[in-house]
């Protein structure tokens, strides 16, 4: 679910931890009786004890060709070096067709989550495939609409398909916010995802 760029999600990504760290160290202290309670071991749809689906290792040269990404540019977004309770896992690539990024990223929300997230602003339901699908973008984007996200589910939560138009080339873009392009993507990334 995209709401802050990259950069940013490693600083609040290490910024959580510390405060897990902190949490545990903590929590350590003070000596308790009886039977602990169980921890709750999801955040959405995907078990957070079980490896969440790897984007950046997983997206196959034959679905990066067919929407047409070029394999080598690959960024990584969040990809927390095998952690398996990680709620996010995203990497993005330059399309070859223009100015601009797409990026897939794994999530362990629900596709209600994602309509209720206060940070977005739901575009519409749209069809990616068999799925059903929501588009969105980042509030934080809303001046720009420079973003897309194509939202849909699977076992583990949500993929989300999103699209970042190269500010720089703003006065390029054919539709502001670029949905219709990155549902073309999402469509041709779909059926090399699993369901």
């Amino acid at each position: 679910m995209r709401t802050i760029t990259a950069p940013g999600r490693m600083a609040v990504s290490a910024a959580l931890t510390g405060v897990a760290v902190v949490g545990l160290v903590t929590g350590c202290t003070k000596e308790t009786t009886g039977t602990p309670a169980a921890s709750p071991t999801t955040t959405g749809a995907g078990h957070l004890d079980e490896a969440l689906w790897n984007p950046c290792n997983l997206v196959s040269a034959d679905a990066l060709q067919a929407a047409k990404l070029d394999p080598a540019s690959k960024v990584t977004g969040i990809d927390v070096n095998g952690a398996v309770n990680t709620t996010e896992k995203s990497c993005a690539w330059t399309s070859t067709e223009g100015p601009y990024q797409v990026g897939v990223a794994a999530d362990r929300f629900t596709l209600d989550q994602v309509r209720a997230n206060t940070a977005l602003t739901v575009i519409g339901d749209v069809q990616v495939g068999s799925r059903k699908a929501v588009t969105s973008e980042d509030k934080q984007d809303a001046s720009d609409k420079l973003t897309c996200d194509v939202s849909f589910p699977f076992a583990q939560g949500t993929f989300d398909v999103y699209l970042y138009w190269r500010y720089s080339e703003r006065d390029k873009i054919t539709q502001s916010p670029p949905c219709g392009l990155a549902l073309s993507h999402a469509v041709a990334l779909e059926p090399f995802l699993p369901k």
